[in-house]
């Protein structure tokens, strides 16, 4: 692995019906699905090449400021790039972003710093703190710390009534299925699983939602189990993939290896720094079921990302990189204005010092396009 700037190791029910597109079983929906997958074709010859981006809430500005380096550097979109990106939390939102088509379906809408001033502006909206809902949830003892209506709406107006399966290039986010306690995962692709509820002809900005709903601070997606109606009470209730998956690059190497078989991957993670832990000092084990569930959720994420980039750097020890970050003091939920200068800054510190292993790394994605003879031809 070549590791940069780290020195630790490490629903709205709104407009627009559902189509829910039944679990995978024989007819039409097989031969469908047979067709979608085999039409996933790696960009290049030499790689199938992975991006990964982690949860952090508010600190996905940082992921988001270094991909836009990244775009500068290969003057490519990041959906040109690569063959399949995955998220988690706001890094879930992003990675959707990034394959969010035009209108007219001609490649990728938003450029990466398209993507980062637009989470800058409405961090502030998504993560703000209403009076009412603070007195009725007792500040979040007795429920989430936001009533969520915010964030829906800034995903609505960012996805509109796209579907998964209209993305420009493969995406997987991952969620948590309360109910039946096992990781729920969206893909702008079938899984090939007929065990698995399909789940790209689903609404984009739900899927961002569920992924960004850690628990503590926004409600759950809910979503009506396949073949129910949603007021007969057969719900599934989706949370964060972050919950199990804060660092979701094991998962989306998992899938790639199952697109590609047979292919070398090349996989790109990206940390969103660790950020302060909320009444770390006061917990010390002595608290209570409601103090110390911020705690324990934030002690918990920030170990599995350091599993996965300890396993990956193992597994693949000169296809792996993972950009990180130094240490923050910002809160996952912090988006006041000298919270998002520090995070601007940190991502700044990040570039600069992992400006050889950027280097690196674009000079390799491009000679993957050049190799494979579909060099793309849009720039950022």
């Amino acid at each position: 692995m070549r590791r940069a700037g780290s020195t630790s190791r490490g629903g709205l029910r709104g407009a627009g019906r559902r189509q829910h597109c039944v679990a995978l079983r024989g007819g039409s929906d097989r031969m469908q699905a047979t067709r979608a997958l085999a039409a996933i074709q790696p960009k290049g010859s030499s790689f199938a090449t992975v991006l990964s981006i982690d949860g952090g809430g508010v600190r996905g500005i940082i992921a988001a400021r270094v991909l836009a380096e990244l775009e500068r550097r290969t003057q490519r979109r990041v959906s040109e790039l690569f063959d399949l990106v995955a998220g988690t939390g706001s890094g879930g939102a992003i990675a959707l972003a990034l394959s969010t088509p035009r209108a007219n379906g001609a490649g990728p809408r938003f450029g990466v710093s398209e993507i980062a001033d637009f989470l800058r502006a409405e961090m502030p909206r998504i993560y703000g703190r209403r009076l009412r809902h603070r007195v009725r949830t007792l500040g979040g003892l007795i429920g989430p710390r936001y009533p969520g209506e915010e964030l829906r709406s800034v995903l609505r107006t960012c996805f509109g009534d796209q579907r998964l399966d209209q993305a420009t290039a493969p995406t997987l986010v991952t969620a948590y299925d309360v109910g039946a306690a096992k990781p729920f995962f969206f893909r702008s692709y079938p899984s090939g699983d007929d065990s698995e509820q399909a789940t790209w002809n689903d609404l984009t900005w739900e899927a961002a939602y569920a992924t960004w709903a850690m628990p503590t601070y926004f409600p759950p997606l809910r979503l009506p189990l396949p073949g129910q109606a949603t007021s007969a009470g057969f719900e599934r209730y989706i949370v964060s993939g972050d919950v199990f998956a804060s660092n979701p690059a094991a998962c989306a190497l998992a899938d790639a290896q199952r697109l590609f078989t047979g292919r070398t991957q090349l996989v790109i993670s990206l940390g969103t720094a660790r950020g302060e832990v909320e009444n770390s000092g006061a917990y010390r084990g002595r608290r209570g079921s409601l103090g110390s569930a911020g705690p324990i959720m934030q002690a918990t994420s920030a170990a599995q990302r350091d599993a996965v980039d300890f396993q990956l750097d193992c597994a693949l020890p000169s296809r792996y990189f993972r950009f990180q970050g130094e240490d923050v003091s910002v809160r996952a939920d912090d988006a006041s204005p000298d919270a998002l200068r520090c995070l601007q800054q940190a991502a700044d510190e990040l570039i600069e010092k992992a400006a050889p292993q950027l280097a690196r790394v674009a000079g390799l994605l491009l000679a993957n396009l050049d190799s494979g003879g579909t060099l793309a031809t849009s720039g950022p």
